[in-house]
C-alpha cells in the first residue's frame, strides 16, 4: 500500500507550487494541478508504481501494478467506484424507462 500521509504531503506541495512532478510536460503539470488534489495524488501513485521495479521490461505488468495501486488508494480514500455495483444498479434502472446513452 502507498504511504497515504506522504502522498498527501507531497500533493500539497505540488498544489502550492513548491514541488513539481517531472514525468510529464509542463502543460500536463498545469492540467494536473487544475484537476485538483486527487489528480495530483493519482499521478504520484502511478509514478511510484511505475518506478517500483525498474528492471520490469513488460509494460503490461507495470500498468497492472499501477492499476492495483490506484484501486487500493481510491478504496482507502473512499472514492472507489465499483464497476460491478454500477452495472447492477444500472440494470435496475434500465427496465424503468432508463436508456443507455453509450457513455
Amino acid at each position: 500500500m502507498v504511504d497515504s500521509a506522504n502522498i498527501g504531503q507531497t500533493a500539497e506541495e505540488v498544489e502550492r507550487g513548491n514541488k513539481r512532478i517531472l514525468r510529464l510536460p509542463e502543460s500536463a503539470e498545469e492540467g494536473r494541478i487544475l484537476g485538483g488534489r486527487t489528480a495530483i495524488e493519482a499521478s504520484l501513485i502511478v509514478g511510484i508504481a511505475e518506478t517500483a521495479d525498474r528492471t520490469e521490461p513488460d509494460v503490461a505488468t507495470v500498468r497492472k501494478r499501477q492499476e492495483i495501486a490506484l484501486e487500493e488508494y481510491a478504496k482507502h480514500k473512499g472514492i472507489w467506484m465499483d464497476y460491478a455495483r454500477i452495472e447492477a444498479t444500472w440494470e435496475g434502472v434500465e427496465g424503468r424507462g432508463g436508456q443507455r446513452s453509450g457513455i
